[in-house]
């Protein structure tokens, strides 16, 4: 028989384990944000250079298709995709997090400037473990400029997923609400 002091334990061993979950999330962001800060800096530079080209009166395609110009668009999608990975893989532990410390659904929507019902959302779903590493091998694919993606892969493939606003159950919500 269990005892409330048995309870206690278990929900601070809960609360230390999403507080670990969290820090590797936000770990995983932070790694995400500086490989992100290099690609940027190339984009910059790439993105100018089209610009210049387009102004000087070269084509879209021919400007684009253009070494070493050709792989602004990838370098772009790989920018995207890592941020995305990371940062919803964050937000969802860290909501997790925050409603296991005693938070209140209210209190993190603000924080997260989401809606009640979003936060509700993310915390009635199940932890997604192994879309987490379906995540890191598209992002690794993205990484070693292996861009072919398939279906499954592409945001808004996967109806499980939380940050996913195209699935069934968030399009009949918006278009209830007439959006």
């Amino acid at each position: 028989m269990r005892s409330e002091a048995d309870g206690d334990v278990d929900v601070k061993d809960e609360t230390h384990d999403l507080r670990e979950q969290a820090s590797a999330a936000l770990g995983a962001l932070r790694e995400a944000i500086e490989a992100n800060r290099q690609d940027e800096d190339q984009l910059v530079e790439q993105v100018t250079a089209l610009q210049q080209l387009l102004n000087q009166g070269t084509s879209v395609t021919i400007a684009f298709s253009s070494e070493p110009l050709a792989d602004t668009l990838p370098l772009l999608s790989r920018v995207l995709a890592r941020s995305m990975c990371a940062s919803g893989t964050a937000r969802r532990t860290l909501v997790r997090a925050m409603r296991a410390e005693g938070a209140s659904i209210p209190a993190i929507a603000q924080l997260f400037g989401v809606s009640r019902q979003r936060v509700s959302n993310v915390l009635r779903r199940p932890p997604a473990m192994p879309r987490l590493v379906v995540r890191e091998a598209l992002a690794a694919r993205l990484d070693t400029g292996h861009l072919e993606t398939t279906v499954g892969d592409r945001p808004g493939d996967n109806p499980h997923d939380d940050d996913n606003e195209g699935d069934e159950e968030g399009r009949a919500d918006r278009l209830s609400r007439g959006h």
